[in-house]
């Protein structure tokens, strides 16, 4: 089976128009999986209120934890590393 990802608009009549143009070989019947959005979905500023007054995080706060910055950090190409 093959698989092409796209999106695409449901209209009041039920009608789905794609975004993007997908080139069949031949008119043959498809599957459809289709994945909505939820109206009542969490935004990503919800979910992540209750993080920052976790205290499983609160070692995030420690100075030790604030050991790395662009200054004494090493960048990473491949095998060894090179200094910045």
């Amino acid at each position: 089976m093959k698989t092409i990802e796209t999106t695409g608009t449901l209209s009041k009549r039920g009608v789905i128009k794609l975004d993007d143009q997908v080139n069949l070989k031949y008119k043959r019947k498809v599957k459809l999986i289709i994945s909505l959005d939820e109206d009542n979905e969490i935004d990503e500023k919800e979910w992540i209120k209750p993080v920052y007054g976790n205290p499983a995080f609160d070692i995030l706060n420690y100075e030790i934890e604030n050991t790395y910055t662009v200054n004494n950090s090493k960048a990473y190409y491949g095998k060894k590393f090179t200094e910045n």
